[in-house]
């Protein structure tokens, strides 16, 4: 099962689990901390595509500048 959890979320989580006995709550903390950190990766991963489309627009920008100044 996969949770989409914000920060607050996952550490209630956690904490409700460290009360249970390691045993039966250990494979759950990791694997909340796998998805969370998944995640992260994702959201980051995201992130820097958006980061690199705009780049890659700004760069198509500058192209169409510099041509346009060159026809005048």
């Amino acid at each position: 099962m996969k949770y989409n959890l914000n920060d607050n979320e996952m550490n209630y989580i956690l904490d409700l689990l460290a009360d249970r006995p390691y045993k039966e709550s250990a494979p759950l903390i990791v694997n909340i901390q796998n998805q969370y950190e998944d995640q992260i990766r994702i959201n980051q991963e995201s992130q820097m595509k958006k980061e690199s489309e705009q780049l890659e627009v700004i760069e198509k920008a500058k192209k169409y500048d510099e041509l346009d100044k060159n026809k005048k």
